[in-house]
């Protein structure tokens, strides 16, 4: 991750930049696009083939999943991006989803007075590093 990078809008731009390079971004468009061609399918034909449901993030795995699940979580807050917040925790089918701030900057070793998102906190620590 190029160094540098101290707020929200320059990690969503370098996000976006990876996205359009690396084809992951057209890769979802055109996902997305075969999925709505199915499901319009199966709208005019009852006989069809039945559309698959969306599982939830299973989140008891591992304490992984958790913490990474609960950075997103954090960064969308922090952000003020309440949108997406929803979007995800609906999404995720995690509405109920808790997590306490303070504990998990404990566990990665990060300031939970500092009310800058915790991804933040974690890439202006890995960019130190590097320098």
């Amino acid at each position: 991750m190029e160094s540098g990078i101290t707020s929200p809008t320059q990690v969503f731009s370098s996000l976006k930049q990876f996205a359009e390079e690396s084809g992951v971004q057209q890769e979802i468009k055109e996902l997305s696009m075969q999925y709505a061609r199915k499901i319009v399918d199966t709208m005019f034909d009852e006989n069809g083939p039945k559309i698959e449901q969306f599982h939830s993030i299973n989140l008891s795995q591992d304490k992984d999943s958790f913490i990474q699940y609960a950075l997103i979580l954090d960064f969308f807050k922090q952000s003020g991006l309440s949108f997406p917040l929803q979007v995800l925790t609906f999404e995720s089918q995690h509405p109920e989803f808790q997590y306490s701030r303070k504990e998990l900057c404990n566990e990665l070793g990060l300031n939970h007075r500092d009310p800058s998102p915790l991804l933040m906190q974690i890439i202006q620590k890995i960019t130190k590093k590097a320098q």
